[in-house]
Parts: structure tokens; C-alpha cells; sequence
């Protein structure tokens, strides 16, 4: 009984933690996508500042 009890517990921490990673997958990827699509119109406009100083 116990041990069957320990088992399922094992179980259920595995898929917890491969969640928890997936959601920290999709959090880096957000927060690396947000910041390229940022940082392409951040360095036109200081190109096109930087000659004007």
C-alpha cells in the first residue's frame, strides 16, 4: 500500500517538474523572441539618431 503510495507521488513530482521546465522553456523563448523583435527597430532608430548628435 505504502509503496504503491510512494510511487504515485514519484510520478506526479516527474510530470510536475516536466511541466514546470516546459513552462520555463516557453518563458525563455517568449522573453528571447520579445527582445530580437525589440531590438531590431532600438538599433534602427539609434542609427539613424546617432548622426544627428
Amino acid at each position: 500500500m505504502l509503496n504503491k503510495a510512494l510511487k504515485v507521488m514519484e510520478r506526479n513530482a516527474d510530470e510536475v517538474e516536466t511541466t514546470i521546465q516546459k513552462g520555463m522553456q516557453w518563458v525563455l523563448r517568449f522573453i528571447l523572441i520579445s527582445f530580437m523583435i525589440l531590438s531590431v527597430p532600438m538599433f534602427l532608430y539609434l542609427m539613424w539618431m546617432i548622426p544627428s548628435l
